[in-house]
């Protein structure tokens, strides 16, 4: 006798068939998060960016500017297109922090975003001078894309 779903028989091997189905979407859907994945076309780009300054009073300034180009920073459509920004207080103990006093991480959907914003966007060109007319003695500037070395 075949098991029955809403009233109708269902064949043992369609129950099997439904199984398999099931893995092998299961199965792709863990090798898209892989690590060993391929890497697609976009894929996210985080930018680093650590702050040294002479007079530590510019820090609330700097820090409350740079946390503003999230919203501020825009594509020529009006689209907002950092993912996130987030940063603190360097806390590293190793001694080897090049004298760094805070640092963001800016989130960018594809490395296209992040060169916009590197060399064309308004908001980050107005920043950019804020920054020389605080104390800033040094600014290192990473970016990376997870997963590819």
């Amino acid at each position: 006798m075949y098991p029955t779903y809403k009233n109708q028989r269902v064949p043992p091997w369609a129950i099997g068939v439904g199984v398999l189905v099931l893995i092998a979407l299961g199965s792709a859907v863990l090798s898209w998060t892989r690590s060993d994945a391929p890497i697609a076309a976009a894929m996210t780009v985080l930018h680093i960016v650590a702050f040294k300054v002479a007079d530590t009073a510019d820090l609330p300034a700097i820090t409350r500017d740079m946390l503003a180009l999230k919203d501020a920073c825009v594509r020529d459509d009006g689209r907002r297109y950092i993912v996130d920004i987030r940063g603190g207080k360097q806390s590293n103990k190793e001694g080897h922090d090049g004298g760094v006093q805070v640092v963001f991480l800016v989130e960018f959907n594809n490395q296209e975003d992040c060169d916009y914003y590197i060399d064309h966007d308004p908001a980050h060109d107005a920043f950019k001078t804020f920054l020389g007319k605080t104390s800033l003695s040094g600014v290192t500037v990473l970016d990376f894309t997870p997963g590819q070395f």
